[in-house]
């Protein structure tokens, strides 16, 4: 299995998402799967997730050490899933996907797919400028969507 995670500048809700995607497959003994990030725009390529949201994500055991990366039309063909965190994103990945269905299928809302608390939570927020409550909201959401994830995967539901 192969899992991206997408959002807008890939330093702050994809990078947390594929560390704790990575930690929640761990705990579960889950190997061998591929895990990591995108963001729809390029402009923090090489860079290390936001400072803020590498502490919030070290506060609660997970260290965040991915650099930013552009999401391409590669990617798409490459992963068997590919998560955005808003609606915006998802309308990116998909416009970038053109009218190939397969690759289409692969797109999907994180919140939608991941969350109980979905449609009441239709999407990741941004906490880019936000502040600290902003970022440990975005945590929550992930950690709980990622142990679903966990739990598609185990009953073979992806």
């Amino acid at each position: 299995m192969k899992v991206l995670f997408v959002c807008l500048g890939n330093i702050c809700r994809s990078p947390a998402a594929e560390g704790f995607c990575r930690a929640a497959f761990a705990r579960a003994g889950l190997t061998g799967h591929e895990v990591a990030s995108r963001g729809i725009g390029g402009w923090h390529a090489g860079d290390l997730p936001d400072h803020r949201m590498r502490q919030a994500a070290l506060r609660r055991g997970v260290t965040l050490a991915s650099r930013a990366q552009k999401l391409t039309v590669g990617d798409v063909e490459c992963f068997d899933a590919v998560y955005c965190m808003d609606g915006s994103n998802l309308a990116d990945a998909l416009r970038l996907a053109g009218g190939s269905p397969p690759l289409r299928a692969k797109i999907r809302s994180f919140a939608k797919e991941l969350l109980a608390r979905s449609p009441a939570v239709g999407e990741i927020p941004d906490p880019y400028e936000q502040g600290p409550e902003c970022f440990e909201l975005v945590l929550d959401l992930v950690e709980e969507g990622c142990d679903r994830l966990v739990q598609k995967v185990q009953a073979g539901d992806l």
